[in-house]
């Protein structure tokens, strides 16, 4: 329980949150160019915006970020050639796109984007219905990148630019 408030604090200006609610996760890149991860607490990221600042730091322990994700945030996981030659193909496979579903630590956990619900509970997927690999066996984290769709789910942005 935590105050939201700044003005007379009632009790309606205070947030309880589930456990393990969290609402932004941050990529980060380290001096090297290796990947950095990150869960942003909702007490940081409310206290943040309460500042007028941005709910994901843009810069945490001497990293860079290099993009955040929410819940429900589309991802496009390039291929190996792709990744090689550093440019996203024009006609992207539908099936390497994952949607975010929750975050831990530093942990991050993503359903193919045309899963509604598993069939079979904890069969189809992991114990928590949640995947960390891809079904081709990468480690989606390391190498997706931030999808932006309008709301007729065509593809308008891949990355950040």
């Amino acid at each position: 329980k935590f105050k939201v408030g700044n003005k007379k604090c009632k009790k309606a200006q205070y947030v309880i949150a589930e456990k393990d609610t969290n609402l932004f996760f941050g990529v980060y890149l380290d001096k090297d160019g290796n990947r950095v991860f990150s869960t942003i607490s909702l007490r940081d990221s409310i206290n943040a915006l309460k500042a007028g600042k941005n709910p994901v730091p843009a810069v945490l322990n001497n990293n860079t970020l290099l993009f955040s994700l929410s819940p429900n945030d589309l991802v496009y996981l390039p291929t190996d050639e792709e990744i090689q030659s550093g440019k996203i193909n024009q006609k992207i496979d539908i099936n390497r796109i994952y949607k975010v579903v929750s975050f831990t630590s530093d942990r991050i956990y993503f359903v193919q984007q045309f899963v509604a619900y598993p069939i079979v509970s904890k069969l189809e997927f992991e114990k928590k219905n949640k995947i960390e690999r891809a079904v081709t066996g990468e480690i989606i984290k390391r190498y997706c990148i931030p999808i932006k769709t309008n709301r007729l789910g065509e593809i308008i942005q891949i990355g950040n630019v």
